[in-house]
């Protein structure tokens, strides 16, 4: 039996021509995956998997310890969202170090007030028990001056997250992290100001548990001393 064959292949000859009599004219790297790439390309990070392709996604800024000039940071897409995060966050700093020094100072009277106790003698007790408890006041008004300065700074970096930078780092590039201030700053993340069911703040929050513990303190030594003044 013989088959026709010219009816099977005539239809298919352009493809038949196309891949035997093709190469002969180009190199073979037509046909050969992409390496994988090696390095950043234009300012971006390539991440290869192992069927060849490249997908492209933004690289991370990634800024020096002692850099606070925004300019310094990479350009681009990414380095520009980066200048903008900084920039806001400048304008939104005003005096954010000057009432987190008050609001440590505050904290450090409070807990000398407190250590003080240990030596008061007993005809002095209720004074003072007196001035720790205005200690407590002081120090939790200067919590919520704190936290309302926290709270620019948090709402700043949710406006900015896709400029991939940390709320130290763009601290740091705001000038805020010096000898004097911004390291160690308490800010939390943008719903720890907005939470329906909790009355607390990060910094109130912190300063509420030590007054919680020291007042415990100073009651149980009152009960199981007499001590009344």
């Amino acid at each position: 039996m013989v088959t026709n064959w010219t009816g099977i292949t005539g239809p298919l000859l352009p493809f038949f021509l196309f891949f035997f009599l093709l190469p002969p004219f180009v190199d073979g790297s037509l046909f050969r995956p992409p390496a994988a790439p090696t390095r950043a390309v234009g300012g971006r990070s390539p991440l290869s998997f192992h069927h060849g392709l490249e997908i492209l996604v933004p690289a991370r800024v990634v800024p020096l310890v002692h850099v606070l000039d925004d300019s310094r940071l990479a350009p681009g897409p990414v380095g520009g969202a980066a200048v903008r995060y900084v920039r806001a966050l400048k304008t939104a700093l005003d005096d954010a170090t000057l009432v987190w020094a008050a609001f440590t100072a505050a904290r450090t009277r409070m807990d000398q007030a407190f250590a003080a106790l240990a030596g008061t003698p007993d005809g002095m007790w209720s004074s003072a028990v007196s001035r720790l408890v205005a200690a407590h006041t002081t120090a939790l008004a200067a919590a919520e001056r704190w936290d309302t300065a926290a709270y620019r700074i948090a709402a700043v970096h949710e406006r900015h997250r896709q400029a991939s930078l940390a709320v130290e780092c763009a601290l740091q590039l705001a000038g805020a992290v010096t000898e004097s201030g911004g390291a160690g700053w308490i800010v939390g993340h943008i719903s720890a100001y907005r939470n329906p069911w909790s009355g607390y703040t990060p910094a109130v929050d912190l300063v509420t548990a030590t007054i919680t513990l020291q007042s415990g303190h100073v009651r149980r030594v009152s009960d199981l001393t007499g001590t009344r003044g």
